[in-house]
């Protein structure tokens, strides 16, 4: 679901995802976001309100980057481990994710939470394998943590992907004053509104379709929504 979109304050991606974060209560949460994101400020706002987080980091914090990858080279053979396989995009794919404690990084980066750091190699068939470095402010088992890195994933397949394909986001040529805007926030009500409905073997765009043909079911949807 889509809780709120607004404009990012000059354009200042990092800064709107603080703001975001503000709104929201997040007990219980686990809050994933890429290396952008992956910053002290950030941990802090997400353990003050209650969250917990599984951040990317990469060269943009080599400090972190460098000494995440000492914690797991140090625990070596004794770090948690579990692999999945299955088929994706046609091929073979197979992830492997490693869990060690953070040590002292926690103190002597600043970070507030830090609790264990973790790796995770995806090998598409032959492919040369992908290394991914994670922050997490709990030590998660390794199966529970190839979970929570793969629905970060369905931002983009379920949202973005969605909203394009569905929606045709990206053929909108509105540009003027609040335009832009405000048509962004009622794609994301539509997208809401239609996944809230309990059938779940019909499509979204078919929902839509039949949303536009059949007003009995248009108010089925709406009554849906809580």
């Amino acid at each position: 679901m889509t809780l709120a979109s607004v404009l990012a304050p000059g354009g200042n991606e990092a800064e709107a995802a603080l703001q975001l974060v503000g709104l929201l209560q997040l007990k219980g949460c686990v809050v994933t976001a890429d290396a952008l994101h992956c910053h002290r400020t950030m941990a802090r706002a997400i353990t003050q309100r209650g969250g917990d987080y599984v951040l990317a980091v990469k060269g943009n914090q080599p400090g972190l980057a460098r000494d995440a990858a000492a914690a797991l080279s140090r625990t070596g053979a004794g770090a948690k481990t579990a692999q999945t396989s299955g088929k994706s995009h046609g091929r073979m794919e197979t992830r492997v994710a490693y869990v060690a404690p953070a040590g002292d990084m926690a103190n002597s980066h600043d970070f507030p939470g830090l609790a264990a750091v973790a790796r995770i190699e995806s090998r598409r068939g032959t492919d040369k394998p992908v290394v991914r470095t994670f922050l997490l402010s709990q030590p998660y088992e390794p199966e529970r943590l190839l979970d929570i890195v793969r629905s970060h994933w369905t931002i983009e397949n379920t949202l973005h992907w969605t909203l394009d394909v569905v929606l045709d986001e990206d053929l909108s040529r509105n540009r003027k004053d609040n335009a832009p805007a405000n048509l962004a926030v009622l794609r994301r009500l539509v997208l809401n509104v239609a996944r809230a409905h309990p059938d779940t073997k019909t499509s979204l765009r078919r929902k839509l379709l039949r949303a536009g043909w059949d007003q009995d079911f248009l108010f089925d949807l709406i009554r849906h929504m809580r």
